[in-house]
């Protein structure tokens, strides 16, 4: 079933949740109004059950992005699996038909209200506190959540600071799920992620979006876990909307120029200056890159258990965010009136009288002084830093026109800079940015944003026809002279035509898996370069030419009848070169370089003296069918047989159940007077020491035996005591008990 299909299914099903008919009425600030909270997308009003349980009741600022909340809506509650659905708030109710105002029906959303701090809040209270602890629970909450999403391959669209909600147990808790996908649905319309987390790079899918606006939250939660007192000098103020919590935009954009990425990589140590530079190159890296880089970043730095740090400390309670002015295309208050009287239990809201809201506190006049001095200056990143702070302040708009103009000229600079290094998507990054600030561009940097836009059109088309191996548009690019606006790369861009061009013939070569026909392909005026052909073909390539190599030199060795230079060769082999030989070339090679090992190790042990690896290198010399020409290795062997053949009448003696102490007897002195008392075969469990005392204690066994025949307890006693050589706890048990009896009796006698 398609997509089209599902959405119809979901509009036209009878069993949409809907609002539970408790009485509901809106929590009202200061000045008697509703408290709201405002998105990108929508509203948020902080409504109160009559069982005391708080709502959310979320709002579309205009009918066109809520028109598809009922379904949209309905699928999350239908679909997803329990398992995601923890990382969302609870109880999500769909307004069936909308909510009636007028003519008009407005779309609403009931949800679990989160009591606790948003993530930027979070972050910055347990840093202002200096709690590493509470900083790595997060990064590791955040681990978990992402994790969760990837497994369940769910896409949120717009992870963000102020997209995720920190519980009183410390989980996350993702809001705003108009953009929320997973595999086999998506909805129709997805708003643009938050601009600080969202990633620059061109064709970013959801899922490579979520893994980069994670990476960013991470990182910084783990940098600040490292140096809690960077959060003073860098990111956003908590409750800024679309707020950083340490990496503005400005930084993702051009890691280069930012004084973030040097003050935080001079400052930290060297597992979170990794993390740093994976930050970096993610900023720089293709989109599809990015999973795999936040990948890297969850396994090479573990994170202690996020339950082990909690957020409702003793005497601490959690901020809410700042209530922002909703912009809305609906009139707010009608829609909160019309909500407080509803027939089904809804009941009326009560407002209070409008109070005398305090003069602005002195932060604020401080920020605005910063701002003046940064507009002076001409630094566009603190202006950019500044206006943000200030957004919500009335006064500070006055210096819009001045905020705008330097803020400008730092885009224009950005996109000459860029240009310059030749980084054509860069340039349209921040011309993007230009525009979603609604910043005038000057000519000189029309033109430079208008040439990257060329360049980056010709090399997608060229990567196109390469990627299709399209030979007709390979050659209509070669010869239409679209390539010369490349510049400096045009040589390059051609050679990779021709290299396309060649590439069937290499393809068929290597598909032989032939050496010769391998290297015959291969043109190393096309394909020699570092990244012209891929890695796996280059070592392929180079596997081929180690092996021919390496095939000439054996057959010399074998033709001069070198042994050296023949185990030379084998033991640096190229892979599968053995393999390329003859089955009686390697034969023959194998059968000379062991004989002539064995016949090596042989006369090595024999001058270390060490009868078992002497034995063992006579082993490998007749298993391998070496000749012994040599009248002196032949004297040396006989004397070692004969220790070898003393040395295992004892072996076996001691291994024999009971042990043979007689034998032992007789054959020990014979070896102490060969100097065997130190030969390796006599381990650990059958050590020399353990021989002598077995004959001591076989010799006290049977005179113990002899003075139990004769059953006087007087020579009984006196010949187990005192037990020197410790035989008898072994005796059997009617024995030992004998024995303890004669001892006694001795003892009450005396």
């Amino acid at each position: 079933m398609d997509t089209r299909s599902r959405l119809h299914n979901a509009l036209a099903r009878s069993h949409v949740p809907k609002l539970a008919r408790h009485r509901l009425r809106p929590l009202l600030d200061q000045r008697g109004q509703p408290k709201v909270v405002s998105g990108d997308q929508a509203v948020v009003a902080q409504m109160t059950r009559s069982d005391g349980a708080l709502r959310a009741l979320r709002i579309p600022l205009s009918p066109d992005s809520g028109r598809g909340w009922p379904a949209h809506y309905g699928m999350i509650h239908d679909q997803l699996p329990d398992a995601v659905k923890l990382w969302f708030p609870r109880a999500i109710d769909v307004l069936d038909g909308g909510l009636p105002l007028g003519s008009q029906s407005v779309p609403a959303v009931l949800m679990e209200w989160i009591d606790g701090p948003t993530l930027l809040q979070a972050a910055h209270r347990a840093a202002t506190d200096g709690n590493a602890a509470v900083l790595r629970a997060l990064a590791d909450a955040l681990r978990d959540l992402a994790e969760s999403f990837q497994t369940h391959e769910v896409v949120h669209g717009d992870l963000a600071a102020d997209n995720l909600i920190v519980r009183v147990s410390g989980e996350l808790v993702a809001v705003d799920l108009d953009s929320l996908a997973w595999t086999g649905y998506a909805p129709r319309s997805m708003h643009e992620p938050t601009m600080v987390h969202r990633f620059r790079g061109r064709r970013a899918s959801g899922a490579q979006q979520d893994a980069f606006a994670t990476l960013v939250l991470y990182v910084s939660l783990m940098l600040l876990a490292e140096m809690p007192e960077l959060r003073e000098r860098h990111g956003d103020p908590p409750t800024a909307h679309g707020g950083a919590i340490l990496f503005s935009s400005w930084d993702l954009a051009d890691p280069a120029t930012s004084r973030v990425f040097t003050d935080v990589r001079r400052r930290v140590d060297d597992e979170a200056r990794r993390l740093v530079d994976l930050l970096r190159q993610a900023c720089l890296s293709e989109a599809a890159g990015i999973p795999d880089i936040l990948a890297e970043a969850f396994d090479g730095a573990p994170l202690s258990p996020h339950a082990a740090a909690t957020w409702s400390e003793p005497g601490q309670v959690a901020q809410k965010p700042e209530p922002k002015p909703a912009t809305s295309t609906w009139d707010l208050s009608r829609v909160i009136d019309r909500i407080a009287s509803q027939e089904d239990g809804f009941v009326q809201t009560v407002r209070k009288p409008e109070p005398v809201l305090p003069a602005a506190p002195d932060p604020v006049l401080a920020e605005r002084a910063r701002l003046r001095e940064a507009i002076a200056r001409g630094d566009d990143a603190e202006v950019l830093r500044s206006a943000v702070r200030l957004a919500d302040d009335p006064v500070a708009q006055l210096y819009k026109i001045d905020v705008e103009r330097v803020l400008a000229v730092g885009y224009q600079k950005r996109i000459a800079d860029a240009a310059r290094q030749q980084r054509d998507e860069l340039v349209l990054q921040i011309a993007a940015e230009a525009e979603l600030r609604h910043l005038p561009m000057s000519q000189a940097s029309r033109r430079l944003i208008r040439q990257s836009r060329e360049r980056l059109d010709v090399r997608d088309r060229l990567q196109v026809a390469l990627a299709d191996n399209d030979r007709t548009s390979l050659a209509d690019l070669a010869v239409s002279g679209d390539l010369v606006v490349l510049g400096d790369t045009d040589r390059e861009s051609l050679q990779q035509v021709l290299r396309a061009l060649e590439w069937p013939n290499m393809q068929r070569a290597l598909e032989t898996d032939n050496d010769l026909i391998i290297l015959e392909a291969f043109d190393e005026e096309l394909f020699g370069g570092p990244e012209a052909v891929p890695t796996a073909v280059r070592h392929r390539v180079n596997l081929a030419t180690a092996r021919l190599a390496w095939i000439r030199d054996v057959r010399a060795g074998l033709k001069q009848r070198n042994v050296i230079e023949l185990a030379r060769l084998f033991a640096t082999a190229p892979p599968g070169g053995a393999e390329r030989l003859s089955a009686a070339e390697r034969q023959r090679a194998e059968r000379m370089i062991q004989q002539q090992a064995a016949l090596d190790g042989l006369e090595t042990a024999i001058r270390t003296g060490n009868d078992g690896e002497i034995l063992t290198s006579l082993h490998e010399v007749e298993r391998v069918g070496a000749r012994i020409e040599d009248a002196f290795i032949w004297s040396s062997l006989r004397h070692v047989v004969e220790r070898a053949s003393l040395v295992e009448r004892i072996l076996d003696a001691a291994r024999a159940d009971p042990v043979d102490d007689r034998q032992l007897a007789h054959l020990l002195p014979v070896a102490k007077t060969l100097g065997l008392m130190h030969d390796p075969s006599f381990h650990d469990d059958v050590a020399w020491d353990m021989l002598e005392l077995r004959v001591m204690q076989g010799a006290a066994m049977r005179r113990i035996r002899r003075a139990l025949a004769t059953d006087d307890d007087h020579l009984i006693a006196q010949t187990a005591w005192p037990d020197v050589a410790g035989a008898v706890p072994l005796l059997t048990s009617a024995e030992r008990l004998r024995v303890e009896d004669a001892r006694d009796r001795r003892k009450r006698r005396s």
